[in-house]
């Protein structure tokens, strides 16, 4: 049964573990130390530590910054000329999902006195079991569709000619001027 009365010196190997590895979790600090989470809990709060989750963000190279500030310079543009103009994109994106599952990012924090923003970049395009495209016009889901396992320009080309134009059957033909 683990100990559940406070001692500086537990305080303070808590404190040095949580500096040593931020995203240990208050069940791991509180097994290494054989006392109680509730106790670990209560040494953090005291600190004013708290678990801020960690955001996934795609990797990006230092020259992607300036097509990215026009690409946002030109779409506010768009929006003083069209308040509906949101509406009238096709947001797309494909996801892939393997026998690994799905990795739990709620789970995952780092405990600190200020949000340190923490980030986790991700690889792109890694072999997969299963890749899905989906894609959102207005309030309407386009899809979904299981593109080849393999994807390359080819096989996206062939998507956009021919699997496209029949997954936007219910779009209507002025919708689909307009995008």
């Amino acid at each position: 049964r683990p100990q559940s009365v406070r001692k500086p010196e537990m305080e303070e190997r808590v404190l040095n573990l949580l500096e040593e590895r931020p995203s240990t979790s208050v069940r791991r600090l509180a097994a290494a130390e054989g006392v109680s989470h509730s106790l670990v809990w209560g040494v953090l709060h005291e600190q004013l530590l708290y678990p801020y989750h960690v955001q996934r963000v795609q990797a990006l190279r230092p020259e992607d910054h300036l097509s990215r500030l026009l690409f946002c310079q030109w779409l506010l543009q768009k929006w003083d000329a069209d308040p509906l103009f949101s509406l009238k994109i096709l947001v797309t994106d494909e996801a892939d999902f393997t026998r690994d599952g799905i990795v739990n990012f709620h789970n995952q924090h780092v405990w600190a006195d200020e949000n340190p923003h923490e980030v986790a970049e991700r690889g792109h395009q890694h072999r997969f079991s299963i890749n899905v495209w989906a894609g959102i016009l207005g309030d309407r889901l386009i899809g979904p569709y299981i593109l080849p396992h393999r994807l390359n320009g080819a096989h996206y080309h062939q998507f956009l000619v021919n699997v496209l134009p029949a997954l936007m059957d219910d779009v209507s033909y002025q919708q689909r001027l307009q995008m």
